[in-house]
């Protein structure tokens, strides 16, 4: 087994590890935050503002790692052709999943919470509606984190399988 196919190996473990975590944090919005938001806006909100005050994480540094380790695994992996159109795949599912979040998730966000100093003073009705359709990115993020996560895995299993392969 090569250096290379070893770094490429390394890095699609990382990969997976990253991206499930991303799934796992979209998988929790969507069943626990979304339906709390949704329960009796806008003190649900509020509350959760509350929360979001003391820094809000999740995918902000969790979105550009995934991104990060994804195109130095496609970069890697690029010699073989087997590994290729699945790792280029995740990698590109990833970066949609950070396009639609950041042009349509964040727009709701900033609807449903900010500014965080004050009260909101947005109608109940708007605010059913921006946790509607955030519910609805929520959904389609989460399908593409799974997808994602599912070409890493196709990817290093295929990885995996070469290196086996390979006399020593």
């Amino acid at each position: 087994m090569t250096v290379r196919l070893r770094i490429t190996i390394a890095l699609l473990a990382a990969s997976i590890c990253v991206t499930a975590l991303m799934l796992g944090g979209n998988l929790y919005e969507q069943i626990v935050n979304v339906r709390y938001y949704a329960h009796d806006p806008p003190r649900t909100l509020e509350f959760h503002r509350d929360i979001m005050r003391n820094g809000y994480f999740e995918f902000y540094a969790i979105a550009p790692l995934s991104i990060l380790v994804a195109l130095l695994a496609f970069g890697f992996a690029w010699k073989y052709k087997a590994l290729r159109v699945w790792t280029g795949l995740a990698f590109l599912l990833l970066v949609l999943n950070a396009v639609i979040t950041f042009q349509f998730a964040v727009p709701h966000l900033d609807a449903m919470f900010f500014p965080l100093r004050e009260p909101l003073q947005r109608p109940p009705s708007e605010l059913q509606e921006a946790i509607r359709q955030f519910k609805t990115v929520s959904i389609v993020r989460w399908g593409e984190s799974f997808v994602g996560l599912l070409c890493s895995l196709w990817s290093f299993a295929a990885a995996v399988w070469m290196g086996a392969k390979t006399p020593r």
